[in-house]
């Protein structure tokens, strides 16, 4: 007799995500900008090509781990905030910039021109243990340098990331690492006035942690340390920073 067949789920399709560093004008206190940034996402998500979007969160910095940042030398956190988009393609991505509303939303929006950049991004994932609700969130944004070639920017970034994971203390107090390699797909479709779509190389890292405590255990690592002042040396962190996160999810219909 012929063997049974074995069934197999359909594979699920990797949604097409899109990520906005949005750095605060001077003039806006943390609460206001964040505030600016929440009432930019409402007014996207209700408008008809709002529902192009599958997943829209948040990712909105906070000065819970500025010190053990400080401690390790890394460059100090900046005022600003991350928007993480997943659309089906990236045809749907481009259809909902190309909206006449959603246009002008964006050219009366300073938070969203001036200073920030959007890019498409691909996902890395160093550690995956799941989630548990109290967890603390990292984030880094790695910007290329100038005079650093593209691919030795996030080889560097991929060699260190895959260090960091290994050290026992961040197995043991890592929940997620995820690293976010910026790709030029956004800016090949994306041709409304004003939304800041770049082809130049960055990174995000997301980083779940188990307490603070955790967090804190993992900035003593003396071996961490040595991997950080090794980061320092390769030049890549020219234009990066590390800064602790709160992620607010807006819509999800993933």
């Amino acid at each position: 007799m012929p063997a049974p067949a074995v069934y197999a789920p359909p594979a699920v399709k990797a949604p097409f995500t899109t990520i906005g560093i949005h750095k605060a004008p001077t003039h806006l206190t943390r609460e206001a900008f964040h505030a600016n940034i929440h009432a930019l996402a409402d007014a996207h998500l209700g408008l008809p090509a709002g529902n192009n979007i599958l997943k829209f969160q948040l990712i909105l910095p906070n000065d819970r781990l500025d010190e053990p940042i400080k401690n390790l030398g890394l460059p100090a956190p900046q005022l600003l905030a991350l928007t993480m988009v997943d659309c089906e393609t990236p045809d749907h991505l481009a259809e909902f910039f190309r909206h006449q509303d959603v246009a002008k939303s964006v050219s009366a929006a300073p938070e969203f021109q001036n200073d920030a950049v959007l890019f498409s991004a691909d996902p890395g994932v160093k550690i995956n243990h799941g989630s548990q609700e109290d967890s603390l969130i990292a984030g880094g944004i790695f910007r290329r340098p100038v005079g650093i070639p593209g691919e030795q920017f996030y080889q560097t970034l991929d060699q260190f990331a895959d260090a960091f994971c290994a050290l026992p203390t961040a197995q043991n107090n890592a929940l997620k690492y995820t690293m976010w390699m910026g790709n030029e797909t956004a800016a090949n479709i994306v041709e409304t006035p004003g939304v800041p779509v770049t082809r130049d190389p960055v990174v995000v890292v997301v980083f779940e942690i188990t307490s603070i405590e955790g967090a804190m255990e993992i900035a003593g690592d003396a071996e961490l340390k040595e991997l950080a002042m090794g980061l320092e040396k390769s030049g890549v962190l020219g234009d990066a920073y590390w800064f602790c996160a709160d992620i607010v999810t807006k819509c999800d219909r993933s």
